[in-house]
C-alpha cells in the first residue's frame, strides 16, 4: 500500500492532482483504492492489455515472415512452436494443414487450431506467465522431454550479430525454448528485422543451433555472409523460395 500524500511527494504534485490521477488508473483497473492509500492490481486484464499491445507491434512484419515460414511446414509433421506474437501468427495460417502435431506452451497458440479436429494439440503444462499467456518452469521443461518434434518454430526479444547469439527477456522462456531446440530435427527462428544487432536481458542459445531464419527484409550482406557460413539458411520476401 502506498498513501496518496507519499505519491504527492514523490511527483511534487497537489493532492489534488494525485487524486485525479488515481481516478483516472482506477476506471483502467490499474490501482485499486484502499484505505490509507492504493495497491496495484497485479491482475490478468492488466497483463492481456500489454500481451494485446506487443502483439499489435509489427504485425504486418510478423504476418509477412508467417506466410513465409508456412511453407516449411508439411502434412503430418510434429512440431514445436513457442507462445510468441511472432508463431502466434504463424499459427493462424497454420490451421489449413493436414495431420499436423502440435506442441507449444502458449495458450493462444494451442487456442489457434481449436477449429480443426484434424490438428492435435499437445498443450504443455506448468505455471502459467500471464505477461505472455505461456505456461513456463520446471514442469513445462520435464514435460517436454517427453517429445521430439520435426521441426521447432521459436522467436526471439534479440539477434546479435556481434555475440552471435539470441535474448530473450525472461529466464523462464529461455529455458522452455532450449529444451524445444535440443529435441527437435530442425530448428527455425522467426524475428524481424527491428530485433537485429541487440540484446536482451538473458542469452538463450547460439545462432549455431539455429538452422534457418525467417525475417521480413533483406539482412545486411556481411551478416549474410557470417550466417551462410555457419550453414544457416536466411530466407526472407525477395531471397527466394526454400529447398531441402
Amino acid at each position: 500500500i502506498i498513501q496518496l500524500k507519499e505519491l504527492a511527494s514523490i511527483f511534487n504534485v497537489s493532492l489534488i492532482t494525485i487524486r485525479r490521477d488515481i481516478e483516472e488508473l482506477g476506471k483502467e483497473g490499474t490501482v485499486s483504492k484502499v484505505y490509507g492509500g492504493i495497491v496495484y492490481n497485479e491482475n490478468v486484464v492488466s497483463y492481456e492489455r500489454e500481451y494485446e499491445k506487443r502483439k499489435e507491434r509489427n504485425l504486418s512484419l510478423k504476418i509477412k515472415i508467417a506466410k513465409i515460414a508456412q511453407k516449411l511446414v508439411y502434412p503430418g509433421e510434429t512440431i514445436f512452436l513457442d507462445a510468441s506474437t511472432t508463431v502466434g501468427e504463424l499459427s493462424k495460417v497454420l490451421t489449413v494443414k493436414e495431420g499436423l502435431n502440435i506442441i507449444t506452451n502458449g495458450i493462444n497458440t494451442g487456442l489457434n487450431f481449436s477449429k480443426n479436429p484434424d490438428i492435435t494439440v499437445n498443450l504443455i503444462g506448468g505455471v502459467l506467465r500471464v505477461k505472455s499467456i505461456s505456461l513456463i518452469g520446471p514442469n513445462t521443461e520435464e514435460e517436454l522431454d517427453r517429445f521430439f518434434a520435426d521441426k521447432c518454430f521459436i522467436s526471439a526479444k534479440a539477434l546479435s550479430m556481434k555475440e552471435l547469439s539470441i535474448y530473450e527477456a525472461n529466464i523462464y522462456e529461455a529455458e522452455v525454448k532450449k529444451k524445444m531446440i535440443t529435441n527437435s530435427n530442425m530448428v527455425i527462428l522467426l524475428i524481424d528485422h527491428t530485433k537485429w544487432d541487440k540484446k536482451a536481458l538473458t542469452k538463450s542459445v547460439s545462432l549455431s543451433k539455429i538452422n534457418i531464419i525467417v525475417t521480413d527484409k533483406k539482412p545486411h550482406d556481411k551478416d549474410l555472409d557470417i550466417l551462410s557460413k555457419k550453414n544457416i539458411k536466411v530466407i526472407y520476401p525477395e531471397g527466394g523460395e526454400y529447398e531441402d
